[in-house]
């Protein structure tokens, strides 16, 4: 039995830093997949409030499903709603936190750089390298 993939799309409503980019090109990328067969289909859960519904393009993706989820939002909703919701399959998290309460071996989480998500961070690896 295959199981169901639920991706993480809080980046959804979060202004735009290389973490956002990385996630909806890698979520765009998984589209593709799930509709050339190599990847199982998958539902991105993303928080519910306005601004999602407002950020959200529900047509760019041909494959993928976008389900809201929950009443919370921010960390909150990634770490104690998210899980629930998750529970049954397998959750992608493109550059976000781990979950607490998510049980790892059922996750997948990628991690970035501090310069993508600080720039005053790049100006600060530049000044020791010189």
């Amino acid at each position: 039995m295959k199981s169901q993939v639920y991706l993480n799309g809080r980046f959804f409503n979060q202004a735009i830093t290389g973490v956002q980019c990385f996630a909806t090109e890698v979520t765009a990328s998984i589209d593709r997949l799930v509709e050339q067969g190599n990847w199982p289909e998958s539902v991105v859960f993303i928080p519910r409030s306005p601004s999602t519904v407002a950020s959200t393009d529900r047509s760019s993706f041909r494959r993928l499903h976008l389900s809201q989820v929950g009443r919370l939002r921010g960390h909150l909703w990634e770490q104690a709603e998210l899980p629930v919701a998750s529970r049954c399959g397998i959750l992608v998290n493109l550059g976000t936190l781990l979950q607490c309460c998510q049980d790892h071996a059922r996750s997948l989480s990628s991690t970035m750089p501090e310069y993508l998500t600080r720039p005053s961070a790049l100006a600060s690896i530049r000044s020791r390298s010189r």
